[in-house]
C-alpha cells in the first residue's frame, strides 16, 4: 500500500507517517504521487486564533473522498513559537487519527498518540486535578479513559523516586552479544560464539571508556544513581570476561541501585550469579518470555520452561532484593490461553517485578522480514493482543502488583504498550529514570546514547554510541570525547 501525503505542511512529514502507520503499518509514505494508490491531503491553517487542521483521504484517480474529519483549537501559545508548533502538530495528528479511524476497522486504544513516554502528558499537567487531565487527554489526543487512568496510576507510583538531583547520574553499560538472536529482536547484538573473535576487542574497548567515564565523573563531581548492565545479554561473555568487566564496574560504587541483566536461561550458572553477587548487584532480571515450549522453539529462544523454573531456584540462593522477569504479549502463534499460562507459571515463580511487553515487529528483525512467507508465524490480532494486555493487568493487579513504568514502541501489535509492574516498594529506579528522562545517563559500550538533562528549560542533549561493535572499537576514542564534551561543558 503506497500512499501519497500531500501537506501544507512538510515540517510534520514524519510524525503524519507515523500517525497513518499506527493504522497502516506497512504502508509506503512518500511526497511522490506517481505510483501512489491512496491520497492524504491534509492542510493546516491559522484563522480566528485558532489552528485548524483538515484531512482527506482519496484512492487514486478518483474524485470523491473515502473520508474526510477535521480538527480545531484555540491558540494559546503566548506567542511562543515552539508551542504553537507542537499544537500544529498535535492538530495535524489528531485530523489523521479521526480521519483513518473513520475507514480503516482498528480502534487504537491510545489514540493519536504516537510517541515514547505518554506519561510526559501527566507531569506536563502537574497541579491539575484528575478528572481535568482526563477530559483533556481524550479530548485533545483521543486516548481511552482506561490508558489515562493506567497513565495516573504509574505517575503516583513514580512520585517518590522522580527528585531532581543535579549531581546524580545514572551508568548503562551495553553487552551486545547473545547466544542466539531471537525473531523479533533488532538490538545491535550478535551472536556470541560466532562472534567470539569480537570479545577481547569489544572489552578493551569498553573498559577503557568505563575507566574514562570514572575520571569524568569525578571531574564533573557527579554521584552514581543506578548501575544498570544491559544487553544483548550480559551473561553471554565467557566467565573470565563477565569477571573482569564487573571488577572494571566497582570504580563506580557507592550507588543508589545497580543491576544485571542476567536475561536468559542458557548463559545463566552458579559461577555468572556468584560473580554478580560479589560485585553487590541488588537486582537482576530472569527473562522468560514464554513459558510454551513451541513458542520458545518458534521465537529463536535455546531454553525449556523447565530451565526457567530451575535458574529461577538457582537465584533464590543467593537472596537478591528483587528479580525481574519478562513476558511478551502477542508472541508468534500464540493464543490468550497461551499467554496466560505463562503469566500464571511466571507468578508461581514469585518475581518481584514483571514486565509485560507488547510485540513489536521492528524492521531489523528476522519477524519482520519472514512475514509473508513463514506460514508458522502468526501475527496476533489487535483485540487478541488488548484482551492479553488487559488480562495481565487485572491479574498482577490482583496480586498486588502495581504498575510503575510505561513506554510504547513503534510497530507494537495492538498499537499497545509495555508495562513494568512490582511489589511495593520494590520498582526499578534506573527504569523510572530513563522513561522519565529525569536522570543524567552515561551509556557506554555499543549503541548507547547518553543524555544530559537541563531542567531549567526542559532541553535534552544527547551523544551516541555506534551501534557497529566494529565501528566502536575502532572509534572509541571519539566516543569518550562526546561524552566529555557533553558533561564538560
Amino acid at each position: 500500500m503506497r500512499i501519497f501525503l500531500d501537506s501544507n505542511a512538510p515540517e510534520f512529514f514524519n510524525d503524519i507517517s507515523e500517525s497513518i502507520r499506527a493504522f497502516y503499518p506497512q504502508a509506503d509514505i512518500s511526497i511522490e504521487q506517481p505510483g501512489a494508490d491512496f491520497v492524504l491531503r491534509l492542510s493546516l491553517v491559522l484563522e480566528s486564533g485558532k489552528i485548524k487542521c483538515s484531512s482527506l483521504f482519496f484512492r487514486t484517480g478518483e474524485s470523491s473522498p473515502a473520508g474526510e474529519a477535521e480538527c480545531s483549537f484555540d491558540i494559546d501559545s503566548g506567542n511562543n513559537p515552539l508551542i504553537l508548533k507542537r499544537m500544529r502538530k498535535r492538530a495535524a495528528k489528531l485530523s489523521v487519527f479521526r480521519l483513518l479511524s473513520g475507514i480503516a476497522d482498528i480502534k487504537l486504544p491510545w489514540g493519536s498518540l504516537t510517541g515514547i513516554r505518554p506519561t510526559k502528558l501527566i507531569y506536563e499537567r502537574t497541579g491539575k486535578d484528575r478528572d481535568s487531565i482526563i477530559r483533556e487527554l481524550t479530548d485533545i489526543y483521543a486516548v481511552d479513559r482506561e490508558k489515562v487512568e493506567l497513565l495516573l496510576r504509574i505517575v503516583d507510583a513514580q512520585r517518590p523516586y522522580i527528585k531532581p538531583e543535579e549531581d546524580a547520574v545514572d551508568i548503562y553499560v551495553g553487552i551486545p552479544f547473545c547466544r542466539t538472536r531471537c525473531v523479533y529482536c533488532s538490538f545491535a547484538s550478535i551472536d556470541a560464539t560466532k562472534g567470539e573473535r569480537l570479545i577481547p576487542g569489544y572489552m578493551q574497548a569498553l573498559i577503557k571508556e568505563i575507566r574514562a567515564m570514572a575520571e569524568l565523573i569525578r571531574e564533573c563531581h557527579k554521584r552514581v544513581r543506578c548501575l544498570y548492565i544491559g544487553g544483548g545479554t550480559p551473561t553471554a561473555l565467557d566467565d573470565g570476561s563477565f569477571e573482569e568487566l564487573l571488577s572494571e564496574l566497582n570504580v563506580f560504587t557507592p550507588y543508589c541501585e545497580y543491576t544485571v541483566e542476567a536475561g536468559r536461561p542458557d548463559t545463566i550458572t552458579f559461577k555468572k550469579l556468584e560473580l554478580i553477587k560479589r560485585a553487590g548487584a541488588h537486582r537482576i532480571s530472569i527473562n522468560p518470555q514464554s513459558m510454551n515450549m513451541r513458542t520458545l522453539e518458534l521465537i529463536g529462544r535455546r531454553h525449556t520452561p523447565e530451565e526457567i523454573c530451575d535458574c529461577f531456584e538457582l537465584a533464590r540462593t543467593f537472596n537478591f532484593k528483587c528479580i525481574n522477569a519478562d513476558i511478551i504479549a502477542g508472541l508468534p502463534g500464540e493464543s490468550l490461553e497461551d499467554f496466560n499460562y505463562t503469566l500464571e507459571q511466571v507468578k508461581k515463580l514469585s518475581p518481584q517485578n514483571i514486565t509485560v511487553h507488547t510485540l513489536a515487529i521492528k524492521k531489523g528483525s528476522a519477524l519482520a522480514q519472514s512475514l509473508g512467507r513463514e506460514p508458522a508465524i502468526n501475527i496476533i490480532s489487535q483485540e487478541q493482543a488488548g484482551r492479553m494486555v488487559e488480562t495481565a493487568r487485572e491479574t498482577l493487579e490482583k496480586d498486588r502488583y502495581n504498575p510503575y513504568y510505561l513506554y510504547r514502541q513503534k510497530y507494537q501489535a495492538g498499537n499497545l504498550e509495555n508495562v513494568g509492574y512490582a511489589l511495593k516498594g520494590l520498582e526499578c529506579v534506573y527504569n523510572i529514570d530513563i522513561m522519565e528522562e529525569t536522570t543524567d545517563i552515561l551509556a557506554l559500550g555499543a549503541g548507547g546514547i547518553s543524555k544530559r538533562i537541563f531542567p531549567q528549560n526542559g532541553r535534552i542533549e544527547r551523544a551516541p554510541n555506534c551501534k557497529n561493535i566494529n565501528d566502536y572499537i575502532s572509534r572509541v576514542d571519539e566516543m569518550i570525547a562526546r561524552k566529555k564534551a557533553l558533561f564538560e561543558n
